[in-house]
């Protein structure tokens, strides 16, 4: 069964269960008065005959399947939910995006641009100039980059005054005296902070210095963390915390609403990529989103040539 056959058959369950359990109905019949014509009494042919067509509920589930229905149902269970939740919260369900995909190839390396419009101002300055990059391909437009590749996009990229790197990281977060607590945090390249343009409110954010093996071992806390966990406490700068078996050191504070639920979501900190040697030539493990900051008086379509260039390059 082809797909729009099996969504065509999602959206008449109900008329085919009906119709499914009237046949069923009718070759029970047939088999009860199969079973009376050889002799059997009315019970025994019954039973005689429910127990060689087989379990009713049984087949109705096996046809069920074989319409593959199921599998949309939570999908549209969650799209309902989903809807109700975008319903209350109209700001952010107005959202206009502009996608510029590139495409040079199936089997080559591809770059788009998008940047976010909100009706909200985001909680960055001049965020007009602030671009996701993406990998693209000719069926998936928002795909993320490899760590060698975005060290050479960071490295010949022109168009962007800042080009940073971010990926989503687990922390297990043991404080004094208390059970180990899963805390959800981002890796980010050093420029990620300049990027955005956003001063910490207390202390400094992660630089270029930290984005190294051996400087890494730093951590930028959220204004609500620093909040519900070190009861906003300035002394906590500088002090040492044990973040996945191991001592960190805070060294900043950022101001409350950086924590931009679109493009991250909730994030108790923020640690440093700090790619080792392996890391950095990896170009088949795809797992960085990149962000930019275009430079002055570029345009994005002008970034967007730039990129083709480069992919191209990357290609071969």
């Amino acid at each position: 069964m082809n797909f729009s056959s099996k969504l065509h058959s999602f959206f008449r369950r109900k008329t085919l269960d009906a119709e499914m359990a009237e046949e069923m109905r009718g070759h029970l019949e047939r088999r009860t008065q199969a079973n009376l014509a050889a002799g059997m009494s009315p019970d025994e042919a019954r039973y005689a005959a429910q127990r060689q067509f087989g379990g009713v509920d049984q087949l109705k589930e096996v046809a069920r399947h074989e319409r593959s229905g199921r599998w949309l149902e939570p999908f549209f269970r969650d799209l309902r939910h989903a809807t109700r939740l975008l319903a209350k919260e109209r700001g952010f369900t107005a959202i206009a995006l502009i996608t510029l995909a590139l495409g040079i190839g199936a089997n080559t390396s591809m770059f788009s641009l998008l940047n976010s419009l909100l009706l909200h101002s985001p909680p960055y300055p001049e965020s007009d100039s602030l671009i996701r990059v993406f990998r693209t391909s000719p069926t998936f437009q928002t795909g993320p980059h490899s760590p060698a590749n975005f060290v050479d996009l960071e490295a010949r990229v022109k168009s962007f005054s800042q080009l940073a790197a971010f990926t989503p990281v687990g922390h297990n977060y043991a404080p004094p005296g208390g059970p180990v607590e899963q805390l959800r945090g981002l890796r980010v390249s050093g420029k990620f902070f300049a990027a955005l343009g956003v001063q910490p409110a207390l202390g400094r954010f992660i630089t270029a210095e930290d984005d190294h093996l051996g400087r890494e071992k730093v951590i930028v806390l959220s204004d609500s963390i620093w909040r519900q966990r070190f009861a906003a406490d300035p002394a906590v700068l500088g002090q040492p915390i044990r973040l996945d078996g191991e001592a960190v050191t805070v060294v900043g504070v950022m101001p409350a609403g950086f924590e931009d639920r679109l493009l991250w979501g909730q994030v108790a900190g923020w640690t440093p990529l700090a790619f080792d040697e392996e890391t950095r030539l990896n170009r088949g493990g795809n797992f960085l989103a990149l962000i930019g900051r275009l430079a002055p008086r570029v345009t994005s379509a002008q970034a967007l040539a730039e990129l083709n260039v480069i992919a191209a390059d990357l290609a071969q």
